[in-house]
């Protein structure tokens, strides 16, 4: 009796699963900056290593904000990230990308930290990239990756991780010492 059940459970969890993968950009908050249509060729053309005015034009033709997700998931930043295409990269931040990347399964940051890419790490962080945001189911943050990994050139190009105040050299409001301070 209990399998007939079982075996009912798992078909409606494989379709709604199925279609959770299917209709997933559209379930996003922001539809219309991550839809891609096909007749995008942005992400063929960054494929194809076309020059970046080549790339410019696509995008600028799509319509689209430049955090559109792509077919294959992450944004077009993500993708010149991981491909090292810091000229992309740098056009597409000045256009308002999000440097760290609209979906936290596809961080600019991971993929440049775990690809090697010390002068696209440099770039992102630069543009506000946050090294301590977590990347998967685990809880790592890009920061323990990147130490993981053991490149100290990668390492040294993220800023220094901020130590919380203690309570015994916070000041008050107004520039005030506690009494503890004071002792």
């Amino acid at each position: 009796m209990k399998r007939p059940i079982v075996v009912a459970l798992t078909i409606l969890f494989l379709v709604a699963l199925g279609a959770w993968l299917w209709f997933r950009p559209r379930f996003s908050v922001r539809v219309e900056r991550n839809l891609v249509g096909p007749e995008d060729k942005a992400m063929e053309l960054l494929w194809q290593g076309a020059t970046l005015d080549e790339i410019k034009g696509a995008v600028q033709k799509s319509g689209k904000h430049v955090d559109q997700i792509s077919a294959l998931g992450g944004s077009l930043l993500f993708w010149a990230a991981s491909k090292g295409r810091l000229d992309v990269a740098r056009w597409l931040l000045e256009q308002g990308a999000d440097p760290d990347g609209i979906h936290p399964g596809s961080r600019p940051l991971k993929t440049a930290v775990l690809g090697e890419k010390v002068a696209m790490v440099r770039l992102l962080v630069s543009h506000g990239a946050d090294p301590d945001l977590k990347t998967d189911i685990a809880g790592a943050t890009i920061r323990q990756l990147a130490e993981q990994e053991a490149n100290p050139e990668i390492v040294a190009a993220l800023p220094v991780e901020e130590e919380p105040e203690s309570k015994s050299t916070s000041k008050r409001p107004g520039g005030e010492r506690s009494e503890q301070e004071s002792k």
